[in-house]
């Protein structure tokens, strides 16, 4: 009893009232519509300059991905009526110890966007003339679907000689550099907007994304204006936080900002759950472990072998009850991760249909959090109808219901490059 009382007086931050995730869902409308309408604001309302794909876009094109721990590139033939074939994939772990790592201030701009122009090269005919749909999920300054500037780098990322820099000119150089100059990047989205083209594209309606990995964003359609909005859901900062949220925020490389983010995405909830062992075992001598190695700890149905786990990984030997408290810590962690992602959908459901009825469709959900993690569907499912309802009415229906997508980052630039063709026509 006394450390199933232990664990919740540590864990009691995360398990989030019906009150408090109804509070959430109106602040984030409040400063959604605030964004929307050129007034002060801690989320964005960004253009994206793309609308959404008629699904008979056709063709074979070059996708890029940049925006989590993997670089990735592809070869994508879109067939139309909603259908792609992924006819190549090449991929790079941005950090491999010992070998590289693009995400330090000691890299520069030519060894990282060299590297994402060798995995071009291992999916790309070098005679052949092909445009590119370059997915980058990170703050540009954009004024156009082609290119745009990084403003600051985020994800603890410090690569040198790319903020203030154009991306895709970045990326055209490098394929230069590799004689690949049949290559026309055309296209530069984040991975949100890419999402939800991916599932625009397949579905008949689609009209918000979410996109739950390494970082955290949302992105919607604006029906009057015919575009995608993206959000930068991350920044938004009208939270209660907990005392290992406030912690984990001071070690990052930008203390004070992206602090939903902080909260829910993959970048940090490995780092949360460690303060929450070190609480724990009354110790800072505990050393960190992944979100990805975090959720397989939690996912085992066994208690021996999640016993084994957790003592290999924490360097002690761990007791059943100790085993247990902290699977419930691990799991309040990702629970709570998955019911404000639910309360955000919620808002912005409510901001597009007001009190109106949610016709049936599509909510886009990619990302490692949303995919790797068992539950994170429901949960998050369930917190965006409370919410909804709440605010709504019980009358009003909500016929909504997220579903994963693979490989959405890359299909998404693919799809873009594709309505960009299109457009010139």
């Amino acid at each position: 009893m006394e450390k199933n009382n232990e664990w919740y007086a540590i864990g009691k931050d995360f398990c989030l009232s019906d009150e408090a995730l109804y509070q959430f869902t109106a602040a984030f409308r409040e400063d959604m519509e605030a964004a929307l309408a050129g007034k002060e604001s801690s989320l964005s309302a960004d253009r994206t300059f793309i609308g959404l794909p008629t699904g008979r876009e056709g063709g074979r094109y070059i996708a890029v991905d940049f925006g989590g721990s993997t670089l990735r590139a592809a070869r994508i033939l879109l067939t139309g009526k909603g259908y792609y074939v992924i006819e190549r994939k090449a991929q790079m772990p941005l950090v491999v110890p010992g070998k590289h790592d693009f995400t330090s201030k000691s890299a520069t701009a030519e060894e990282l966007f060299d590297a994402l122009a060798d995995l071009v090269s291992q999916v790309a005919d070098k005679n052949k003339h092909y445009v590119l749909g370059h997915t980058f999920s990170f703050a540009v300054e954009q004024n156009e679907l082609g290119d745009g500037k990084l403003l600051s780098w985020v994800k603890e990322i410090g690569t040198s000689g790319v903020e203030g820099k154009y991306v895709n000119q970045l990326l055209t150089e490098a394929l230069k550099r590799r004689g690949y100059t049949l290559i026309r990047p055309v296209a530069l989205l984040n991975d949100t907007t890419a999402t939800l083209l991916t599932a625009a594209y397949a579905n008949e309606i689609c009209n918000v994304a979410v996109i739950c990995g390494t970082g955290f964003n949302m992105c919607f359609y604006d029906n009057r204006k015919k575009e995608i909005v993206n959000l930068e859901a991350g920044e938004f900062s009208r939270l209660t936080r907990s005392a290992w949220d406030l912690a984990v925020d001071k070690e990052t490389q930008h203390p004070g900002r992206h602090l939903l983010e902080k909260m829910l995405s993959g970048a940090y909830l490995g780092r949360i759950f460690r303060r929450l062992v070190m609480a724990y075992f009354k110790t800072d001598q505990i050393p960190h472990i992944s979100t990805e190695t975090l959720a397989n700890l939690i996912r085992s149905e066994s208690p021996q072998e999640t016993r084994r786990l957790m003592s290999a990984a924490w360097g002690r030997i761990l007791t059943f009850e100790d085993t247990k408290a902290l699977s419930n810590l691990g799991a309040s962690v990702f629970v709570r991760s998955a019911q404000l992602m639910g309360a955000a959908v919620a808002a912005v459901l409510l901001h597009m249909y007001g009190h109106e009825e949610v016709p049936n469709q599509t909510i886009a959900v990619d990302g490692s959090v949303c995919t790797r993690v068992r539950g994170c569907l429901p949960v998050m499912t369930e917190a965006a109808f409370n919410c909804f309802h709440n605010a709504a009415g019980n009358m009003k229906e909500m016929k909504a219901l997220p579903e994963f997508l693979e490989n959405s980052s890359l299909v998404g630039a693919a799809i873009a490059a594709a309505i960009v063709m299109r457009d010139r026509e």
